[in-house]
C-alpha cells in the first residue's frame, strides 16, 4: 500500500517527488533508489517520509532551517480549493511538492517544497486562487451561526434554497 501510494497513478507521485527534490528516484521491488548529490537524496527521503506520514495523520514541519521550502498562508475557508486535483496540478506545473500542514480541514499553512523558481511559481498560482475566491463572510451566505448552512433547527437547506435565497434563517 505504501509503495503504491508513493508511486501514485502511473508514477505521478514518484515523478513529483523526484522533480521537487532534484534527484533521480526509482522504485525496484519494495526499495526506493535515489541518485543525486547528498542534499538531493536527503530532500527526497524527507519528502517520501512526509508523504507516508500524511496517510496516518497530520504532518508538521519546521521549515525555518530549510532552503527548499516556502510557506503560504491560506484562509481556513479556502483550504478546500487546495485539495485534490487543484494542488496536484500546481505541483505538476511547477515541479514542486505541496501539502497543507497539520489537519488538512483546519490548516492555514500550505508548505511548498522544491527549487526556488518552482516554489515562486507555485506560490503565485496559490495567491491567484486565493484572490479569485476571497473568503466568504457568514452574512454573505445563509449561515445559521452554528457552523452549518441551514436553519437554526438544524435542517439543511437544499441547493435550490441556497441559490435562490428562498429559505431565510
Amino acid at each position: 500500500d505504501e509503495l503504491s501510494f508513493a508511486l501514485g497513478k502511473e508514477g505521478a507521485t514518484r515523478r513529483k517527488l523526484a522533480n521537487a527534490s532534484g534527484c533521480i528516484l526509482e522504485y525496484i521491488g519494495n526499495i526506493a533508489y535515489m541518485a543525486g548529490v547528498h542534499a538531493e537524496r536527503l530532500r527526497a527521503r524527507d519528502y517520501i517520509t512526509w508523504l507516508k506520514q500524511q496517510r496516518i495523520g497530520p504532518v508538521y514541519i519546521d521549515i525555518s532551517t530549510r532552503s527548499d521550502a516556502t510557506e503560504v498562508k491560506v484562509p481556513r475557508e479556502l483550504t478546500g480549493i487546495l485539495k485534490g486535483t487543484t494542488l496536484r496540478d500546481i505541483e505538476h506545473e511547477t515541479d514542486t511538492f505541496c501539502f497543507l500542514e497539520g489537519d488538512v480541514d483546519s490548516s492555514e499553512r500550505l508548505l511548498i517544497f522544491g527549487a526556488s523558481r518552482g516554489r515562486r511559481q507555485a506560490e503565485r498560482k496559490v495567491q491567484e486562487l486565493i484572490r479569485a475566491r476571497p473568503p466568504r463572510q457568514p452574512q454573505d451566505e445563509l449561515f445559521n451561526g452554528n457552523g452549518n448552512y441551514g436553519n437554526n433547527e438544524g435542517q439543511q437547506l437544499t441547493k435550490a434554497e441556497i441559490r435562490t435565497g428562498s429559505a431565510i434563517c
